[in-house]
């Protein structure tokens, strides 16, 4: 197995901007979800205009109510309105759910040209987020902007796997583990990486950029122009995604600069290796539920 396609086509791209430019076939976000993305990350949000914008978006409008009335949140009488949906959840939960939307929308369908199908794919994307959700809860991050950060890390793999199925589909690329997964064979196809790529359709669709630049930093977070913590957290939140999701402790630890900016040592990390698995399965009982 290669990892680099033996003739390269002629239309090779020279910049994460122009490879997403030139793909039409990646899943659009909603422009409704766009419309969120200011309204999310402001906690003063009216819980009324918020319900307003949601109801636009049928899918998620339905997903909020039936996450609200599933026995699984462990409520009593059943929402009737998003409005009462949105109060009963709170809204660090409705953050939670808009992104699940957007990673279920870009995470849906298999990645040939990884050797991922698209169950592997949402379990690693989900495993990545509730670890970078309790790293955050160590450190007094936000949670629910980090379980965002997790889920949406790998969004640069749907782009490269797009461009790798339409000019050279018998391509497989191959993993290195962690911590740098894909990006030897991403880069010596492309000249860069899944990172590259997310964090240009991320821009693209107007995140902010402290997702953005984190996601894009996330296998040298010492090349952070900001958001430095966060993209450290994020490499951290991979150590422990890829240790719950193969079963195997990765024999390389996330960089030591790293994880002493944010006061995480080898036992800490170890030790949240149950509670990331626990909450991964608690996670699935979630995306049962919508």
């Amino acid at each position: 197995m290669t990892n680099v396609p033996a003739t390269l086509p002629l239309h090779v791209c020279t910049s994460p901007d122009e490879l997403v430019g030139q793909l039409r076939t990646l899943p659009p976000v909603p422009k409704v979800i766009m419309r969120l993305q200011p309204m999310l990350v402001d906690y003063n949000t009216d819980l009324r205009e918020l319900a307003s914008v949601i109801r636009l978006e049928r899918a998620l409008a339905a997903r909020i109510l039936q996450v609200s009335n599933s026995a699984y949140m462990g409520l009593g009488s059943r929402a009737r309105s998003i409005e009462e949906a949105i109060n009963r959840l709170g809204f660090r939960e409705v953050r939670r759910l808009v992104t699940i939307v957007i990673g279920m929308q870009l995470m849906e369908r298999p990645l040939p040209a990884y050797g991922l199908d698209a169950k592997e794919l949402w379990r690693q994307a989900v495993a990545c987020a509730v670890a970078a959700e309790q790293i955050a809860g160590y450190i007094d991050e936000d949670p629910a902007a980090a379980y965002a950060l997790g889920l949406l890390h790998s969004v640069g793999m749907v782009v490269v796997n797009a461009w790798a199925v339409m000019v050279s589909p018998k391509e497989r690329l191959v993993t290195t583990g962690f911590p740098d997964d894909y990006t030897a064979a991403e880069r010596a196809l492309l000249g860069f990486t899944n990172a590259d790529t997310g964090a240009s359709l991320l821009r693209m669709w107007d995140f902010p950029p402290a997702v953005v630049e984190p996601v894009r930093a996330q296998y040298q977070p010492v090349l952070a122009a900001s958001n430095p913590r966060l993209a450290n957290l994020l490499m951290i939140a991979r150590w422990l995604r890829s240790a719950v999701c193969t079963g195997k402790t990765p024999t390389v630890l996330p960089e030591a600069r790293g994880m002493t900016s944010l006061g995480i040592n080898e036992q800490v990390l170890t030790e949240m290796i149950p509670e990331v698995s626990r909450r991964l399965d608690e996670a699935s009982k979630l995306l049962t539920a919508i």
